[in-house]
């Protein structure tokens, strides 16, 4: 939350007005959280995944599954007609595998 500024501008939407906080399920089983999201005027969300690792990073087929399912949960809960971007946080980015085709954007 400190850095969203930075993020704003790694993401290429610093001139774009955000509100920005965290969420948790509350209805959904098994509860879900999401570490960031900038609810952005422009009526997009960027869901962003936060990483740490000593290397990039690398999605699973099971770790895609439950992004996922959590975006369809955050939608279904909070009834959201925005579109959703998932973005990525991670020291040194993510590997370019079959599992990474929706991440939209990432920043190292």
């Amino acid at each position: 939350m400190l850095h969203v500024e930075q993020i704003k501008r790694a993401l290429g939407i610093s001139g774009i007005a955000v509100e920005y906080y965290a969420w948790r399920s509350k209805k959904t089983v098994p509860k879900a959280q999401i570490d960031l999201i900038l609810d952005r005027v422009d009526r997009i969300l960027n869901i962003c995944e936060i990483k740490y690792a000593r290397e990039p990073y690398t999605i699973s087929a099971e770790e895609e599954n439950r992004l996922m399912i959590r975006q369809q949960n955050f939608r279904m809960e909070t009834e959201t007609r925005q579109e959703i971007q998932l973005s990525f946080i991670t020291p040194y980015g993510v590997n370019n595998n079959s599992h990474k085709a929706n991440v939209v954007s990432e920043v190292t």
